[in-house]
């Protein structure tokens, strides 16, 4: 048994289409499977499409975990789950980011 798997699994099953931005929740960002940063938003989508104009953070995949009540709440809720899984976009600085992906921040 792989608790891992099991909640990226409930995660998926949840996900909601990508067409519907209101969406508040969580989200998954995975790059070649494995999961690289975890978020939350009031508007999951929206917010999935900032990351990929700002090119910070590489990835290929993600899926949306809707989580209704307060932002404080969500932000519990990506706290535990950052704090589980550990995901390598989360642990480190904007700039080691930008150095990853070959970008250079503005001074």
């Amino acid at each position: 048994m792989n608790p891992e798997a099991d909640i990226l699994a409930i995660a998926r099953d949840l996900a909601l289409p990508a067409k519907d931005v209101r969406t508040a929740g969580i989200y998954f960002l995975f790059k070649d499977s494995e999961l690289i940063y975890i978020g939350q938003s009031g508007g999951c989508q929206v917010r999935i499409n900032q990351h990929l104009m700002q090119t910070l953070i590489d990835f290929d995949a993600y899926t949306i975990l809707p989580v209704q009540g307060s932002r404080a709440y969500r932000g519990q809720v990506e706290r535990a789950l950052i704090e589980y899984f550990q995901p390598t976009y989360n642990l480190c600085t904007e700039e080691e980011r930008s150095r990853r992906n070959g970008l250079r921040l503005a001074a």
